[in-house]
C-alpha cells in the first residue's frame, strides 16, 4: 500500500478530476476500507489489511456471466501495492490469487455508459493460490535472470 501515515490515501481518476477511490483507515490497525466514488453512486468495494485485499461478493450479482469471472477496479490494482487478493463468496468459497497475477492474466473492460470504472476481470477457473504463488516466484526471479544474461 502507499503511505500508511496519510489519513486517507487518494487516487485521482484519469478521466476526470474527481477522486475515483479512497482508502479509509479503520479503527483496527493496518486495515483500510476501499471507498469507490463513481458518478452515479459511492460504494465500498472491500478492504486492504496488510498485504491482502479482501473483497466480498454475491456471485449471483457480482459474477460476470459472459465469461464467468470476478471484476476488480483496475486503478486500485495498478496503483496500490498489496500482494494478495482474497475473494469471499456468498457460497462459502474463498478464491485466492495475487494482484500481479490478475494484472497479467485478467481481461480489461470498461462499462462507462453504465456508470462503472475501468475494471479487470479474472476468470473463476484462474483463481488458485498455488498458481499465483508460482507466478509471484517467477516474477521475483526475472530481475536476477536479466542480470545473469548480461554476463553471457
Amino acid at each position: 500500500m502507499r503511505n500508511n501515515s496519510q489519513s486517507a490515501a487518494l487516487n485521482q481518476a484519469t478521466s476526470s478530476n474527481s477522486i475515483l477511490y479512497e482508502l479509509i483507515p479503520s479503527k483496527f490497525g493496518n486495515k483500510y476500507n476501499v471507498k469507490l466514488n463513481l458518478p452515479l453512486q459511492t460504494r465500498y468495494i472491500g478492504n486492504i489489511q496488510g498485504d491482502t485485499y479482501y473483497k466480498k461478493v454475491n456471485l449471483s450479482r457480482h459474477q460476470f456471466n459472459k465469461i464467468p469471472s470476478i471484476a476488480f477496479c483496475l486503478e486500485l490494482l495498478e496503483n496500490e501495492k498489496f500482494i494478495w487478493i482474497k475473494v469471499i463468496c456468498d457460497d462459502g468459497r474463498i478464491l485466492e490469487t495475487s494482484r500481479k497475477f490478475v494484472l497479467y492474466h485478467g481481461t480489461k473492460q470498461t462499462f462507462a455508459k453504465q456508470g462503472y470504472e475501468k475494471q479487470i476481470f479474472l476468470g473463476l477457473h484462474l483463481f488458485s493460490k498455488a498458481e499465483a504463488e508460482k507466478f509471484e516466484r517467477a516474477e521475483a526471479m526475472k530481475p536476477a535472470i536479466r542480470q545473469l544474461t548480461l554476463f553471457v
